[in-house]
């Protein structure tokens, strides 16, 4: 019997450390949650990615993949298209088993959705992927991070590059830890399933 194809889990965001606790950058803290729930991670090595920093861990359960989980593609969010493209291309992953997690400044801070085949909805990192891929037929877990009472006094643009507050960085520990969840259930008991439990 052929394996399934693995899921491929990517985090957009910004390079290390400048942008690490900013809000941009929580779809790779929340890769980085679900990895560190995991203690059976094994490093892969992709070649032909000079000059990038890539993470890439495999997750196995009985010895089959299931997931190949990025957290950090080398890049800045606005070029993710092309490397996230080279890893998925590299481990002959389907499109509509990448699963893109990243901010959305249109759902209110501790919010989260799951979709698949939506338009990037103004999200320049999201835009790249879809132009790379050739397709928008894709999952995407989107965080919510909008949390301004006036729009006018912090423009979105700058807004999106700051870290977050005390009071939401109290509260972002039981956020990943729901994103955390549910990755774990939309490898394990499908899309709609989790759709049902999580949006």
């Amino acid at each position: 019997m052929t394996p399934l194809p693995p899921f491929l889990i990517v985090g957009l965001g910004n390079p290390s450390p400048k942008y690490d606790g900013t809000r941009h950058n929580v779809g790779r803290a929340a890769v980085d949650a679900f990895l560190q729930n995991h203690t059976d991670t094994h490093e892969l090595s992709v070649p032909h990615f000079s000059g990038h920093a890539y993470k890439v861990s495999l997750l196995a359960i009985r010895d089959l993949p299931f997931a190949i989980a990025v957290s950090d593609l080398g890049t800045y969010m606005n070029t993710s298209g092309p490397m996230l493209e080279r890893v998925r291309s590299f481990f002959n992953i389907p499109h509509e088993k990448v699963v893109v997690v990243h901010d959305d400044l249109d759902l209110p801070f501790d919010k989260m959705r799951i979709s698949i085949d939506a338009s990037a909805g103004g999200h320049n990192g999201v835009t790249s992927v879809i132009a790379a891929l050739g397709t928008k037929n894709f999952l995407r877990l989107r965080i919510g991070i909008e949390s301004r009472t006036n729009k006018e006094q912090s423009p979105a643009d700058a807004f999106v590059l700051q870290k977050f507050s005390e009071s939401e960085t109290k509260d972002l520990s039981k956020i990943l830890t729901t994103t955390t969840e549910a990755l774990q259930s939309l490898i394990a008991n499908g899309l709609e399933k989790t759709m049902n439990v999580y949006n």
